[in-house]
Order: C-alpha cells, then structure tokens, then sequence
C-alpha cells in the first residue's frame, strides 16, 4: 500500500520557480566574490543550504556557465586590446614624426600608453628602496614615547595611556 499524495500541479510549478531563483541568486552572490555566510544572509537561508545549493548541479552548471560567459568576455576585451596596441604604436609614430597637429600630442602618448599597457607592453619603471636604521638608547625610546603620548592627548586620539 503506498501513501503519496500529489501536489496541485500550479503550487509545485511556483516552488520550482522559487528554487530555481533562489539557486541563480545565491550562484550569482557567489560569482560576486561573497562568502557563504554573507551568501546566507542575504538570501535569508542557513550557510549548509548554501554550501549544498553551490554544490548542486544545477548550481555548478549556473557557475561553468557564467564563468564561461566570464572567459569569453574576457577573450574578446583581449583581441580589442591587442588590435588597438597596433593602432596605438602606428599613432605614437605619427605623434613623434610630426604628422599630427589637431590635439596636445602629450594626451595622445598618454592615451597610447595606456593601451601598450593594457596589451602588456608596460613602460619599464625605475624604483628605488631606501632602508633607514636607528639605534636607539632607553633613555631616547622613552623620549619618543612621550612625544606621541603627548601628541596623542593634544589630538584628543589617547585619553589615557598606562606605563
């Protein structure tokens, strides 16, 4: 004998569509870089429904999916990028022999840069690091402690600070 009782057919379609939603919703916070907790909080569920809803798969299809969408896009900015770099050096060459004369030549090089850049043809960039050591007697750390102290107070930062 087996007891099943059957839903009407429009209330089951609705909790469907609910669910379906509410997994696009919690794979889309989580394509959006949130955590499961922040995840949990904002659909108004607990995090283990969040964890087994990430790892449905109906959720890891929603994510190959959007990282997919993600990759493609990211390939198309790359081939526009690249062909601009080549306009942007044949444009450098013009701007350096003279040949334009409608607009300041520095904002061009720059605009052209940036998409070197972007292309991954940086400028190279000269750095430069400087270490600084101090010694310090007790006599000299105590001084400075003071200072800040004071300073503090004067700042309203430290109403109180013990020894």
């Amino acid at each position: 004998m087996s007891l099943s009782i059957a839903l009407p057919q429009r209330t089951r379609k609705q909790n469907l569509s609910a669910l379906y939603e509410r997994h696009q919703e919690i794979v889309r916070l989580k394509a959006l870089g949130y955590s499961n907790a922040k995840i949990a909080e904002c659909v108004g569920v607990s995090e283990r429904m969040v964890t087994l809803t990430l790892n449905s798969p109906l959720a890891v299809g929603l994510r190959q999916e959007i990282q997919t969408r993600k990759n493609e896009d990211v390939a198309t900015i790359n081939e526009r990028i690249a062909s601009l770099s080549d306009a942007a050096v044949t444009y450098m060459q013009k701007i350096l022999s003279g040949e334009v004369e409608t607009a300041s030549p520095g904002l061009r090089v720059k605009v052209c840069e940036s998409i070197l850049d972007r292309a991954g043809h940086s400028r190279i960039v000269k750095t430069q690091a400087t270490n600084l050591t101090a010694h310090l007697t007790a006599d000299e750390i105590e001084e400075l402690r003071e200072r800040a102290l004071t300073s503090a107070r004067e700042a309203g930062v430290v109403a109180d600070a013990a020894s």
